[in-house]
């Protein structure tokens, strides 16, 4: 979910719905030039681009081999400076 310049609130649904954790988000600092991040349960990883607003949500990386298991964190220093 996000709010526009005009003070609108927007969802876009991501393929394979989560359930029943919900997914860790990551972006850059630069959010309006830069693909948005979700990971979701069992390590798949989902992403959409600034340039469709963020509703070209794709699967990534399916984790096929990770052998996880509920919920995966982001580690979020790792994603650059803020």
């Amino acid at each position: 979910m996000y709010r526009d310049s005009a003070g609108g609130w927007h969802t876009t649904e991501i393929p394979d719905p989560p359930r029943p954790a919900p997914p860790s988000a990551a972006a850059s600092p630069s959010t309006r030039t830069t693909n948005a991040y979700a990971v979701i349960p069992r390590g798949k990883i989902v992403a959409a681009s600034a340039t469709s607003g963020w509703t070209d949500w794709q699967i990534v990386y399916d984790g096929t081999g990770l052998n996880a298991y509920g919920e995966v964190l982001i580690d979020g220093s790792s994603l650059g400076p803020r």
